[in-house]
């Protein structure tokens, strides 16, 4: 949540669409930190959602991961991109692992 009057940092006081799901709010946290106002994270906040789930979770995987990869590479270069996202993978799966590890005792 923020103050409407954020919104006159964006074009046509409207936020980005540059990312339709799963990656929206960090772009547009990213552009408010860049205009000079703090980000705050509420650990205790909570979000009740109702409906559906997702049945289509490949699908929503690999969306995520193009919709991280499109945003790092937009705001930090190719490069840095790549090498992050790597970085993340080794980390998923060395968390994995330990985890598959323990589970298994």
């Amino acid at each position: 949540m923020f103050p409407r009057k954020i919104l006159n940092i964006f074009p046509e006081q409207k936020l980005p669409e540059t990312f339709w799901m799963y990656v929206e709010d960090m772009e547009w946290c990213w552009l408010i930190r860049k205009a000079g106002y703090k980000i705050a994270f509420v650990p205790e906040g909570r979000i009740l959602h109702y409906g559906g789930g997702n049945a289509h979770i490949d699908e929503t995987k690999k969306m995520m991961d193009e919709n991280f990869r499109k945003f790092y590479e937009l705001y930090y270069g190719k490069t840095y991109a790549t090498i992050l996202l790597f970085l993340m993978k080794v980390l998923n799966w060395s968390q994995w692992r330990k985890w598959s590890l323990f589970r298994r005792k």
